[in-house]
């Protein structure tokens, strides 16, 4: 769920590395280490605003 330009940005690198990738360039080894840790992050983020909407707590 996550596009090029998007990665690029969370990663701080520009468009055009993250663009060539998987065309000119190999996919980097640690690319598949960041994106399972994002998704974690993702997941444990919604499980968090559900809990806190459901005790009716404000999360930040």
């Amino acid at each position: 769920g996550i596009n090029k330009k998007e990665l690029a940005e969370l990663a701080g690198m520009p468009y055009a590395t993250v663009n060539s990738w998987g065309s000119r360039n190999p996919y980097p080894p640690y690319l598949k280490f960041m994106l399972e840790n994002y998704i974690k992050a993702k997941n444990y983020e919604n499980i968090k605003n559900q809990v806190f909407l459901i005790e009716g707590i404000k999360g930040s």
